[in-house]
């Protein structure tokens, strides 16, 4: 890989920090302890302290007041932080899951594991994942470094990207917070 791929992520960092309205130097300062991949029957023994926004089986009744429609759950992989819509979080798992065949099972379903690393850059080779976040009615599980707060984002702060993007896996920045928001139909399609 050598040279070129570090040259291809430092330029693939680049875009995405001028995206997202960050220094890519501080994404890719991200600290971060290998702790298992999303490949083969592995178990999981992640040591992170999940912060206290985080909620594991989400319950319609626990979401905080306000408009649900603007709640995110944050992530981070590679430095980056993504969001997802709070309401289609299902639960997170970020202790002792069994990786099985690509899938983590809950409640007798099975849901295919999306390595977030490879989504955004497939050159990118194995990340170290910590947690698992179960999508609502998508049968995914999204793999990262962390599971970070609770986030309101105003409709009006996201530069959708309209399907007009090569990262399919992108439905828009919000560059005012520095995230980037997962469009979850798209991930959902690449389980295979």
């Amino acid at each position: 890989m050598g040279d070129s791929y570090e040259q291809h992520w430092e330029a693939e960092m680049d875009y995405i920090g001028d995206m997202l309205g960050v220094d890519s130097d501080s994404m890719n300062d991200a600290t971060t302890e290998a702790v298992v991949t999303p490949s083969g029957n592995e178990v999981v023994d992640a040591v992170q302290e999940v912060p206290t926004a985080y909620v594991a089986d989400v319950d319609e009744n626990a979401i905080p007041e306000g408009d649900v429609d603007d709640m995110y759950q944050l992530l981070q992989v590679a430095g980056i932080r993504l969001a997802i819509p709070l309401e289609s979080v299902l639960h997170v798992y970020d202790d002792h899951v069994t990786i099985d065949e690509g899938s983590v099972d809950h409640g007798g379903a099975p849901y295919h594991v999306i390595d977030m690393i490879n989504v955004i850059d497939p050159s990118a080779g194995e990340m170290p994942v910590q947690n698992y976040v179960l999508i609502r009615d998508r049968q995914i599980a999204i793999a990262c470094e962390k599971v970070l707060e609770m986030v309101s984002i105003d409709d009006a702060s996201v530069t959708w990207s309209h399907g007009n993007s090569r990262r399919r896996w992108l439905a828009g920045t919000v560059s005012s917070q520095g995230i980037a928001l997962l469009e979850l139909e798209q991930l959902s399609q690449m389980r295979g």
